[in-house]
């Protein structure tokens, strides 16, 4: 009996020690809760700051002309030289840019360079033109260390909004999306996975930081919905951002192939012969792969030495970079598997091209036009990149009156072939300054079918009749003022405080 009653008492006493009471379940919680409220709170304070509302004006075409737009995103300074990381679709197009700071005083910017196949922009503040003490930027950390589940903050300025903060997780570190147009024509996401959160993410969020609970930047926010938010990680933007800086582009190579990841296919086609390997899906025309024989179907195996395997998706991302990130003009050793046969080859690679090419608006004849890029020529399956992309016309003008609409390809004017956009600007010009009432265009109409054009100048020649002689007196200067008014002639992330004015 007294041993019965020594184990009861040896029984209780354990129950009060592992079984705690509701109220020491509420105490728990409380104080786990409030760990994770400094923690938040930290990581606010020392990014949000630095955080940047944008406000690009864009230079844009329209009904045949070119007008000025302006839009809504956010920034992050990273450094005491007033450099802002956005997005290029904010700003990556900016003629000029005003940026709302923490103090919201409104600072003007400039661009320095953007990058559309990542999504990243980098523009630069006029310090010269900021009245407040302090300046602050961000640190940015390292987004390989990031984990799915892992707390993060959304920083940004919705809807043009002030400033925001929304709270979630890290729901899949490596996210594919495929490649994705932005701005027109323009491609993304062909060399990077993407991070996806649950932090709410809405318009004018884009280009905001996706901040980890030590304060630092892990990824910028691009695109949301649906409950889901996509950030570019940090260690992609960093890498691009330092060659905007430094150069205003990013260098890319290419060897004119489209990868596609081997699961499913190699089975069902390939038996066992390839254990790696990534499939090729497709081959550009008159690109080095095309040129050494590569054919869709076939399944590349090594690059440059180094063994590649593509199973999934996800995993195509680090070999098309791994190809981008080559010198441009270095050869390239490509093994490869045909017919269960093993096969090299050496390919030298070429210069990424860009898709989209520049726009100009021709005013006196009232229409826009684009430069057809050989990406853009592909893509549509033209024969060449010969002639310009008309992109609009005005109504009414001598451009509409010939028969111009968006979507035709000029070829030839005035009895000569129109090599690409320069050479058209030079024919135009020259047209202009001749005598000529009527010149022939041959188009094709909507990219394919050819058609002849005439175009009318009369009305210019009329209009050049009426301009005043450059002989004649003027007392104006050329901005319409009087002439006796013209003028005459190791960095951290952190606070750094003014100590004067350049």
């Amino acid at each position: 009996m007294h041993r019965f009653r020594t184990c009861l008492f040896a029984l209780a006493a354990l129950a009060a020690v592992v079984i705690p009471s509701p109220a020491a379940d509420k105490d728990v919680v409380s104080r786990e809760f409030q760990v994770v409220q400094e923690q938040v709170r930290t990581a606010r304070d020392r990014v949000l700051p630095a955080l940047v509302r944008v406000q690009p004006i864009i230079e844009a075409f329209a009904g045949g002309r070119k007008i000025s737009r302006t839009g809504f995103g956010s920034g992050i300074v990273t450094g005491p030289q007033g450099y802002v990381i956005t997005n290029y679709h904010v700003a990556g197009k900016a003629t000029s840019c005003i940026c709302v700071m923490a103090n919201k005083e409104e600072v003007p910017a400039r661009l320095i360079g953007g990058d559309p196949w990542t999504d990243i922009a980098v523009i630069q503040l006029d310090w010269t033109k900021y009245s407040g003490n302090t300046i602050t930027w961000a640190v940015l950390g390292d987004s390989d260390r990031m984990e799915e589940g892992d707390f993060v903050l959304a920083m940004g300025s919705p809807f043009a909004l002030t400033r925001t903060v929304t709270f979630g997780i890290i729901s899949c570190r490596d996210r594919s999306l495929g490649v994705m147009e932005i701005e027109g024509e323009q491609k993304t996401g062909q060399f990077n996975t993407w991070i996806q959160i649950d932090a709410l993410i809405n318009p004018g969020n884009s280009g905001g930081p996706l901040v980890n609970l030590r304060g630092e930047v892990v990824g910028i926010n691009a695109r949301g919905g649906a409950g889901m938010g996509f950030a570019i990680p940090i260690n992609i933007v960093k890498e691009v951002s330092r060659q905007l800086i430094a150069q205003g582009k990013v260098d890319r190579s290419w060897l004119g192939m489209r990868f596609q990841p081997m699961e499913k296919f190699k089975k069902r086609f390939l038996g066992e012969v390839a254990t790696g390997g990534v499939l090729v899906a497709d081959v550009e025309e008159d690109s080095p792969a095309s040129r050494a024989g590569i054919r869709p179907g076939d399944v590349i195996v090594s690059l440059g030495g180094t063994p590649v395997h593509a199973r999934f998706e996800e995993e195509i991302y680090p070999i098309a970079k791994r190809v981008a990130d080559q010198r441009i003009g270095t050869a390239l050793a490509v093994d490869y598997v045909r017919d269960k046969q093993r096969m090299s080859v050496s390919l030298t690679t070429e210069p990424l091209e860009k898709v989209e090419g520049d726009e100009v608006e021709f005013k006196e004849w009232g229409f826009t036009a684009k430069e057809i890029t050989r990406a853009y020529a592909r893509e549509t399956r033209l024969a060449d990149a010969r002639g310009i992309l008309i992109t609009g016309s005005v109504n009414g003008s001598i451009a509409e009156k010939a028969g111009f609409s968006s979507g035709d390809i000029l070829r030839r004017i005035a009895g000569e072939d129109v090599n690409d956009l320069a050479h058209f600007r030079a024919l135009y010009e020259k047209i202009n300054r001749s005598d000529e009432n009527r010149v022939v265009a041959r188009i094709l109409k909507g990219g394919r079918n050819p058609r002849v054009a005439v175009v009318k100048l009369e009305s210019l020649r009329k209009d050049r009749a009426k301009e005043p002689s450059k002989d004649e007196p003027n007392d104006k200067d050329p901005e319409g003022a009087p002439a006796e008014e013209k003028a005459p002639d190791e960095v951290r992330g952190g606070t750094h405080r003014f100590s004067g004015r350049s």
